[in-house]
């Protein structure tokens, strides 16, 4: 991300131009800030843009994106309400779930740099951010991203996802047997 495109989501005051759908900066840390928050922290941001290793990652952001659909999202920075541009999610007449994943970026023998999902769908950010503090140190950038599916279950005492198989029951290595 450059400081044009930073410049140019400020300026839209948060609205994709043409057509005005809701956009969000997702920072590093997987949090997402408005544009009046970016406003309003913009020296920092960009001294973070130009000193990454000098710098908290809650201020380095990744990308401005459009946030389609689903519930709204709340600015990390301020709690203002980020509106989806469709609204809540009916598939089958029934309301989807919000859920987390860990996404990262990967560098591939080849030098090219791709994004890469390293989780499943959880129900909850503290299973994300698990997954997240277990793959800090194999990744250029590892962060929690939320999204709108179904969930996968999870083991209430470590929060791992659990596998689907239909032939047997759900089970977590940590349960004892």
């Amino acid at each position: 991300m450059n400081s044009k495109i930073l410049k140019d989501f400020i300026r839209s005051n948060g609205y994709a131009w043409p057509g005005g759908y809701p956009c969000a900066l997702l920072m590093a840390d997987g949090e997402v800030i408005d544009a009046q928050a970016a406003r309003e922290n913009f020296k920092q941001i960009v001294f973070a843009m130009r000193h990454p290793e000098y710098w908290d990652r809650q201020w380095s952001p990744v990308e401005v994106f459009i946030h389609w659909e689903g519930g709204p999202l709340y600015c990390v920075h301020s709690n203002r309400e980020i509106p989806s541009a469709y609204g809540e999610v009916l598939r089958g007449g029934r309301l989807m779930e919000t859920i987390w994943y860990a996404e990262a970026l990967c560098r591939e023998p080849s030098g090219r740099v791709v994004r890469k999902q390293i989780s499943h769908n959880l129900p909850h950010r503290a299973a994300a951010e698990r997954v997240v503090a277990e793959a800090q140190g194999k990744y250029l950038l590892v962060s929690v991203v939320q999204g709108v599916g179904r969930a996968a279950k999870v083991c209430p005492a470590c929060s791992r996802a659990l596998e689907f198989r239909a032939s047997r029951p759900m089970r977590c290595a940590c349960e004892k047997m």
